[in-house]
């Protein structure tokens, strides 16, 4: 038990207290007190713990500054977009604002955390759906994103190249998978098994066209997918159906906080 004692000049201390019991034919008579004086220990204890607060202020101000920076990067290719009369062009600035988007998100979640090194990533899909639903629908169309998501928070190492992966995977059904369609679904579900996470993206497009194969080395779309899903170590599945839709899962490995 820890507590506060004066010392014979009537300065407090910090000290521990053992009792140390007198025994006299096998029952306690008495208990003999120690008073260990730990105020160096104490002291050591409250500068480590101011330390790891200035430090967590001032990571927690790095998220915050690095999303703005991604803000005004976004502002900027926003503001190139409008002085940019080739469409092709156009477009490419507009993907890169959504995918430096999907970046800044992560870290206004990190900054909103209590924990700044992991996010919860059930929210931070339903935000990002969101963003790119509102922002993404083709005029005239209705097409719907559904998120079923465990609750797994997710280190920011693993939360970057997952986020970018279904940021690229969202717009690409938003872009391509609805064509010659009035309306559609994209599903998304998210979850954790014994150390196994599944991300797992399907709609209800069209399907992929027959010169997918092709398109995965000249897409850049399809090329940022496959690096993304290498730098997650995780194992890629793609499955589609004419007329009836697509589906990407990915399977990884859990990395702990």
């Amino acid at each position: 038990m820890s507590s506060r004692r004066k010392t014979k000049d009537g300065s407090l201390i910090d000290v521990v207290i053992y009792g140390v019991p007198v025994l006299i034919d096998g029952k306690t008579k008495a208990i003999y007190g120690i008073y260990v004086d730990i105020t160096d220990r104490k002291h050591a204890e409250e500068q480590v713990l101011a330390s790891l607060k200035e430090k967590e202020v001032l990571l927690a101000e790095i998220h915050h500054r690095v999303k703005n920076n991604l803000a005004v990067i976004t502002g900027l290719l926003e503001l190139q977009s409008y002085n940019t009369v080739n469409d092709d062009a156009r477009r490419a600035l507009k993907d890169s604002q959504f995918r430096i988007n999907s970046m800044a998100l992560i870290h206004e979640k990190l900054y909103q955390s209590e924990n700044l090194s992991q996010i919860s990533f059930d929210v931070y899909i339903k935000e990002l759906a969101q963003f790119i639903t509102k922002s993404q629908t083709p005029e005239g169309k209705k097409i719907g994103i559904e998120v079923d998501a465990d609750p797994v928070f997710v280190v920011i190492t693993q939360a970057i190249p997952c986020g970018l992966l279904l940021n690229e995977l969202i717009t690409n059904a938003m872009k391509h998978a609805f064509n010659g369609k009035d309306e559609g679904k994209t599903h998304i579900k998210f979850s954790k098994d014994n150390g196994t996470l599944r991300l797992l993206v399907e709609d209800t497009g069209v399907g992929l066209p027959d010169k997918f194969e092709e398109m995965k080395t000249k897409s850049l779309g399809m090329t940022l997918i496959r690096t993304l899903s290498k730098q997650l170590d995780a194992k890629m599945n793609t499955q589609t159906s004419k007329g009836k839709g697509t589906k990407f899962e990915f399977t990884f490995d859990y990395e702990e906080a």
